[in-house]
């Protein structure tokens, strides 16, 4: 794709690519294959829900962990829709930037990508619950590009919604 410039890790909502390349505001113009989605692995860090959104709601974060693991997706953006992401993520307030180390599942490779982390003033001690349309789209996101079915479980278990909200 013309004008790649960086890997994303995308571990939470954004693996959800229809949605992300909506909220971009790039859905008419890049097709999800465009970003070379790979499904990956990030070794020592754990899934969380220890962030407060915007809309007073969990969200997703990452937090090392010796021995544990983050499946998720790598994808290979353009320099305006890395623009966009920040913004989506609220960086440098609310998330931050950091580099990862993330493995190909199919081939082994290795891989340096950006993803985001919440900020020590936005990260919570505690995992909180999440907005139901919020959970749906990280669970699509994780069956779009067949995480492995541990995960996805994983994922329907760890991430729980807010009461008023189950249907």
């Amino acid at each position: 794709m013309a004008g790649t410039i960086s890997r994303y890790f995308a571990y939470g909502s954004n693996m959800n690519l229809q949605h992300l390349l909506q909220w971009c505001g790039f859905s008419n113009i890049i097709d999800p294959s465009d970003l070379l989605p790979r499904k990956v692995i990030l070794r020592d860090f754990q899934f969380r829900t220890n962030y407060i959104s915007s809309k007073g709601a969990g969200a997703a974060n990452i937090e090392k962990a010796p021995g544990s693991q983050v499946e998720g997706v790598l994808l290979s953006i353009p320099l305006q829709m890395r623009g966009r992401i920040r913004c989506k993520e609220g960086y440098p307030t609310r998330y931050g930037e950091i580099y990862v180390s993330v493995e190909d599942t199919t081939t082994g490779e290795l891989m340096s990508a950006v993803t985001y982390q919440a900020t020590d003033e936005c990260r919570l001690n505690s995992d909180i619950s999440v907005q139901y349309v919020y959970r749906n789209r990280i669970l699509t996101g994780a069956m779009q590009h067949q995480l492995s079915k541990e995960y996805q479980q994983f994922l329907a278990d760890f991430i729980t919604v807010e009461a008023h909200q189950v249907a």
